[in-house]
C-alpha cells in the first residue's frame, strides 16, 4: 500500500512537471506590419491607419502608440482576435512631421513587438513643390573636366527637403557628386562622361522629395562631345624605289617630319609635310628601311612611321597555308630569296609598332654587322659600348607613351618581368598586337591590310597556331641557307630565314646564323621566380643547329621575353 502511494505521488510529480513545461512552451514572435512606412495626412482632421499584428495566438496583450512630436495626438485599438489594429491620429492645424511608435505588449506569455512610420501632414490644395535645372544648356567632353549642373527647388514652404543623393539622378553619364544648400534652397549635380562616350545628347534626371513627401523632378540635355577618332594611318608604309609615297600624318599638331634613320645611304630623296600630309620620296634602285618621324613645333615626338622601300607587291606574292595568309618575306625585308642577308628584315620588341634595323651579317656568336645611316647619308655609330646606339635604360614608368615617343630606341629589360614596359596593368599588353581581341592594334606594326599572327579558336574552342604548319613533313630546316622552307600542296614556296634576337641588354641582333624566331601577338604565361614574375608571350621558333626542334607554344629552346626584339611574318587581316 506504501509503495503504490508513494508511485502515485511520484506519477503526481512528473505530470505535474509536464504541465509547468507545456505552460512556458516558444510563442511566435510578435511581428507589427504597417503597409507603408512612410504617411502623408490631411491637417486638422482624424486619419486612419491600419496595422496587423501577426504572432497573437493565446495572447493576452496590451498595445499603445506615442507621436515623437507633442503637437501630434493618437489612440491606438487592436482586435484581439483578429490582429487588426487601427492607429487614429489627430494632425495639427499647421504642417509639420513626426515619428509614431506603436507597441504591443503580451503579457501573458511576455512578448513584445514594436513599429515605428513616419507621418507628414499636407492639405489639399498645397502647391507641389518645384525643381529645375538653371542652365539653359550643358556641354561635356567625353574623358574631360566634370561639369556642374545647377538646380533650383521653389515653393517649398514650410517643408525641408532632403538631400538628393547618387540613386536620384538618374543619367548614362558618370555621377561626381551632389550638393544642396538649404537655406538658398540651390545645389549641384555633378557629372563626367567616360572616354568610350560618343558624340550626341543625353539626359539628366535628378528627382527630390521634401518631409512632406511631395516629389518632384526635372531633366536637362547635356551634349556629349566624344574623344574625335584618331585620323586613320598606319606604322608602315610600302614604297618602291623610286616612288612617291603620301599618307595621313595622323595628328593636326605634327608640324615637322625628319629622318632619323636608313639603311641605305642614298634610299630617301626628301621627306617633308604639307598641311596633313606627308610626302616621301625614294631614290631609284635602292631597296631598304626608314624611320620617319612626326614632331610638333617644340620638337616632341608625337608618331613615326616605318618606310618599307621595296618593289614588291604583298597581295601577289602571298602565300596561303591552313587558312592563313602569309607574306612571302618577314616585315622589313628586301628579298625573299632562300639564303639571302636581306630576307632577315627587321625585329621588334613585342608590342612595339617601331623597327629595330635590320642586321647585315650572319653570325652564331657575337654581334652581327650594321648599316645605319642619317637622313645627309652620312653613316650612323650603331654599336656603343657593347650595346644598340640608342637604348632606354629599365627605370620608372615605361610605357606605350613612353615608347612611341621613343620610336628610335631600343628599351632595355625591366628586371622584375623581363618585359620592356613596367609601372602599367600587364594585362593591358596582353592586347598591345591584338592578341585578347583579335583586332588590329594601334600598335601593329605590319601595313595596311596585314597584322602580326595571333593564336585564334577552331568550331570546338581550341587553339589554332598559324604557325602550325612549321611542324608538317614539308617543312625543312636548312641548315646550308639557314632558314626553314616550307613547299605547300600546290607547289608555293614560303622562306623563313634565321633572324636571330636583339638581347633584352644590348639590343643589338646576334645568333642571325642559327635561329629563326617570329613573334604572335598572343600571351603565353607567366613564370614566377622568387619575388618576379616574367611574362612570356608567343612565338614560333627554330634552330638550324637542331632542325627537328620547333617551338611553337612557349620557350622550347630558349626563353624569350617581350624585351627581346625578333622578327614579324606579317598575315592577312
Amino acid at each position: 500500500m506504501k509503495k503504490f502511494f508513494l508511485s502515485a505521488i511520484i506519477l503526481l510529480g512528473f505530470l505535474s512537471c509536464e504541465t509547468e513545461e507545456n505552460s512556458k512552451q516558444h510563442y511566435p514572435q510578435l511581428e507589427i506590419s504597417f503597409a507603408e512606412s512612410k504617411y502623408k495626412l490631411q491637417l486638422g482632421v482624424t486619419n486612419q491607419i491600419e496595422f496587423t499584428v501577426s504572432g497573437i495566438e493565446d495572447a493576452d496583450v496590451e498595445v499603445e502608440a506615442t507621436m515623437k512630436n507633442k503637437a501630434w495626438s493618437s489612440s491606438v485599438h487592436l482586435d484581439q482576435n483578429t490582429g487588426k489594429g487601427v492607429l487614429s491620429v489627430m494632425t495639427p492645424e499647421k504642417l509639420g512631421v513626426t515619428t509614431a511608435k506603436v507597441v504591443v505588449r503580451d503579457v501573458k506569455n511576455d512578448r513584445t513587438a514594436t513599429a515605428s512610420i513616419a507621418l507628414a501632414s499636407t492639405a489639399e490644395g498645397m502647391d507641389d513643390i518645384l525643381v529645375y535645372f538653371t542652365g539653359e544648356s550643358y556641354t561635356v567632353n567625353a574623358a574631360g573636366d566634370p561639369i556642374e549642373l545647377g538646380f533650383r527647388v521653389e515653393k517649398l514652404g514650410p517643408a525641408v527637403l532632403e538631400t538628393p543623393v547618387e540613386s536620384d539622378v538618374v543619367t548614362p553619364l558618370n555621377v561626381v557628386g551632389i550638393s544642396y544648400d538649404a537655406v538658398s534652397a540651390t545645389g549641384t549635380v555633378t557629372v563626367s562622361a567616360p572616354e568610350s562616350a560618343g558624340d550626341g545628347t543625353v539626359s539628366v534626371v535628378l528627382k527630390v522629395r521634401d518631409d512632406f513627401m511631395r516629389e518632384a523632378s526635372c531633366s536637362t540635355p547635356v551634349e556629349v562631345i566624344g574623344v574625335p577618332d584618331k585620323p586613320v594611318s598606319y606604322n608602315c608604309y610600302i614604297v618602291k624605289p623610286g616612288g612617291t609615297l603620301v599618307f595621313d600624318s595622323k595628328y593636326s599638331t605634327i608640324t615637322n617630319v625628319e629622318i632619323e634613320w636608313q639603311d641605305a645611304p642614298a634610299l630617301i630623296k626628301s621627306v617633308s609635310i604639307d598641311g596633313s600630309e606627308i610626302s616621301v620620296v625614294t631614290n631609284e634602285g635602292t631597296p631598304g628601311n626608314a624611320l620617319v618621324l612626326g614632331k610638333n613645333d617644340n620638337g616632341d615626338i608625337l608618331w613615326s612611321w616605318h618606310v618599307w622601300v621595296c618593289d614588291f607587291d604583298p597581295e601577289a606574292t602571298a602565300v596561303t597555308i591552313n587558312g592563313f595568309t602569309f607574306m612571302d618575306r618577314n616585315l622589313g625585308a628586301v628579298s625573299a630569296t632562300v639564303g639571302d642577308i636581306g630576307a632577315i628584315g627587321q625585329a621588334y620588341q613585342f608590342g612595339r609598332k617601331d623597327p629595330l634595323p635590320r642586321p647585315f651579317s650572319k653570325v652564331s656568336s657575337g654581334t652581327a654587322e650594321y648599316q645605319l645611316f642619317k637622313a645627309d647619308g652620312s653613316p650612323i655609330t650603331v654599336v656603343v659600348d657593347s650595346k644598340y646606339y640608342k637604348i632606354w635604360p629599365s627605370s620608372g614608368t615605361i610605357d606605350q607613351a613612353t615608347a612611341t615617343a621613343h620610336p628610335d630606341y631600343f628599351i632595355e629589360r625591366n628586371a622584375a618581368t623581363f618585359a620592356w614596359w613596367a609601372g602599367i596593368d600587364a594585362d593591358a599588353a596582353k592586347d598591345f598586337w591584338g592578341g585578347e581581341t583579335g583586332v588590329k592594334s594601334e600598335y601593329d606594326p605590319c601595313p595596311q591590310g596585314w597584322k602580326v599572327p595571333v593564336i585564334t579558336k577552331d568550331a570546338d574552342g581550341n587553339d589554332v597556331n598559324p604557325y602550325q604548319f612549321v611542324k608538317e613533313p614539308s617543312a625543312v630546316v636548312d641548315s646550308n641557307n639557314m632558314g626553314l622552307l616550307y613547299t605547300a600542296a600546290d607547289g608555293s614556296k614560303l622562306w623563313l630565314p634565321c633572324t636571330g634576337e636583339r638581347p633584352r641588354t644590348t639590343g643589338l641582333a646576334s645568333r642571325t646564323a642559327i635561329e629563326g624566331n617570329y613573334w604572335l601577338g598572343s600571351f603565353f604565361k607567366t613564370e614566377v621566380s622568387g619575388s618576379n614574375t616574367r611574362e612570356h608571350y608567343r612565338l614560333m621558333q627554330f634552330s638550324s643547329a637542331k632542325p627537328d626542334q620547333r617551338c611553337l607554344d612557349g620557350p622550347e629552346l630558349r626563353a624569350l621575353y617581350p624585351s627581346v626584339g625578333i622578327g614579324v611574318r606579317c598575315v592577312k587581316e
